[in-house]
């Protein structure tokens, strides 16, 4: 009894510093603090503050475990509408908008049903369908595809997208409009050329 005791208080423990909310050993998502250190468990990895500020993001230091089943759904209608840029220039658009309503930041292991979020995740993505965020440091896999602004790592599915690449794809369909690294699939596109099976860029075209 002690030890289940001793258990929700560890849980329950929270931090506030200069705003900040830190929540240790578990927590649950979505939810109004800006930091868990340990295990994050929900239907949707975000904060609920939706301030343009650090006050309304959120990051977890460990395991996201996260299940989305909606976010399949608006990915497929949104696809089609240009969520992730084709063209150079939308990095460059990216990396200067102001600061998103709500980012997520991942530094550990990300496990999701559909990763679909503002989000930034830095060491290993599973996806049961895809994902869909803004940049990835690290590995990123995904049975249908993986869609980022930047990628700097590896990402394994059926297709793979990015504006800017720094690593390796392998899919059926690898798409970057600046690359650095290598292309394995049927078909492969970046901002040098198009093959098939094997491409690559280092240098600027």
């Amino acid at each position: 009894m002690k030890r289940f005791i001793v258990l929700l208080l560890i849980c329950s423990i929270s931090n506030i510093a200069f705003g900040q909310i830190t929540r240790y050993a578990i927590w649950f998502t979505p939810t109004h603090v800006n930091k868990i250190n340990g295990i994050d468990i929900g239907l949707y990895t975000k904060n609920l503050n939706s301030d343009a500020s650090e006050a309304g993001s959120l990051t977890v230091n460990g395991l996201s475990v996260e299940a989305n089943p909606i976010a399949l759904g608006i990915l497929l209608i949104t696809i089609d509408k240009g969520f992730v840029g084709d063209n150079a220039d939308n990095e460059q658009a990216y990396k200067e908008k102001p600061f998103d309503n709500s980012p997520v930041y991942i530094n550990g292991i990300n496990m999701s049903f559909c990763t679909l979020n503002n989000m930034s995740l830095r060491g290993l993505n599973v996806s049961c369908s895809t994902t869909l965020v803004d940049e990835v440091y690290g590995v990123s896999l995904s049975p249908l595809s993986n869609f980022s602004y930047i990628m700097n790592g590896f990402t394994l599915a059926a297709y793979n997208r990015a504006t800017r690449s720094r690593g390796l794809q392998i899919g059926l369909y690898n798409k970057t409009t600046d690359m650095r690294g290598i292309q394995i699939g049927l078909w492969n596109k970046n901002g040098r050329r198009s093959l098939p099976f094997i491409n690559w860029q280092f240098k600027e075209k």
